[in-house]
């Protein structure tokens, strides 16, 4: 993940995956995330920022490798937040009123998969007092044993409604990523959990 300060009261969140484990997949997200920073500095918009880290990724992927990203300009002058989720979708808003606004559309395929892919930024308006969260897949796709009404159990995955009902539970100044992890452990029955886990929280007045 990345945060990046543009100036001019616009802020960056980014959270990215690379497919696999291993060396070349460090690597290739290494360079995904220079690359990107390097690009919105210069373009200041993540639709054309995130073409352009398209572009430079998929001659120089390791076969069959790609990276999944979300990456967003918070502008508090503005009150407002620009995203590309390039097959991510692991990111949400919860409102003052504590409805939720799903951040998965705008953007497209995974980074690298088509050397010609445009991405498109989506636009959405921040209500006051809200609280951003964007999260890897390690978390949404974690295991875990699930009573059923009539009380069988069975495996299910956190899901983004695990999240959802995370978030649902934190108030004010609550440390959201904590409780996050701490319902997420739950889940699982352990904290040594299957894949890497990262949580990333944005709140504005």
């Amino acid at each position: 993940f990345d945060i990046i300060d543009l100036g001019d009261g616009k802020l960056v969140v980014a959270v990215g995956d690379v497919s696999g484990k291993g060396v070349p997949e460090s690597v290739l997200m290494t360079a995904t995330q220079g690359y990107l920073h390097a690009a919105l500095k210069e373009a200041r918009d993540p639709g054309k920022a995130v073409t352009a880290v398209n572009r430079f990724v998929n001659p120089r992927r390791p076969e069959n490798k790609f990276v999944t990203m979300c990456a967003g300009v918070f502008d508090v002058k503005n009150n407002t937040l620009s995203y590309v989720d390039a097959g991510h979708s692991y990111a949400t808003i919860k409102n003052a009123d504590g409805s939720f606004t799903p951040l998965d559309t705008g953007g497209g395929l995974p980074i690298g998969i088509t050397e010609d892919g445009v991405y498109t930024a989506e636009t959405v308006s921040l209500s006051p007092g809200g609280r951003a969260m964007v999260v890897s897949d390690g978390i949404i796709e974690e295991f875990g044993v699930v009573q059923q009404a009539d009380g069988s159990t069975t495996k299910a995955q956190f899901q983004m409604e695990g999240l959802r009902r995370s978030m649902s539970r934190s108030e004010g100044d609550d440390d959201y990523v904590a409780n996050l992890f701490s319902d997420l452990i739950e889940h699982a029955g352990t904290d040594h959990l299957a894949d890497d886990a990262t949580a990333v929280l944005v709140k504005w007045m």
